[in-house]
């Protein structure tokens, strides 16, 4: 049996994805390595782009290249994203302070610690 609601919701045409100025721009974004590697310069990279009929000014397609290279940047280590790790020298845990027993009283206060009571009670040990 078939609910006609749900028949007519299932034959809904998806909304058409616009194309955004990101998006072209990350399509572009090889070739635009490509030429940065031939010592090409941004500026000459944009007058081009613009000449082309793509206007973006230097800020944003700076961050745009940005967020493309830390989006495709080589793995690390396996099932992580990002830049290998250097190896480097590690930074030595910082040393900790021995652990001090609190000595408890009959009647469930601590014992305070100075240098007039530094022997143990009987009932202790």
């Amino acid at each position: 049996m078939s609910d006609p609601r749900t028949d007519s919701l299932a034959r809904l045409a998806p909304r058409p994805t616009a194309v955004s100025l990101k998006s072209e721009f990350f399509k572009m974004m090889p070739a635009i390595e490509a030429a940065l590697e031939r010592d090409v310069h941004w500026k000459d990279i944009l007058a081009d782009l613009a000449r082309n009929g793509f206007q973006i000014s230097p800020e944003l397609a700076a961050n745009y290249a940005a967020q493309y290279r830390r989006r495709n940047r080589p793995t690390g280590e396996p099932g992580k994203p990002g830049r290998p790790r250097k190896a480097g020298p590690r930074r030595p845990a910082p040393a900790q302070a021995p652990a001090i027993p609190i000595l408890v009283a009959e009647n469930g206060r601590p014992i305070p610690r100075t240098v007039a009571n530094l022997r143990r009670p009987d009932a202790i040990d």
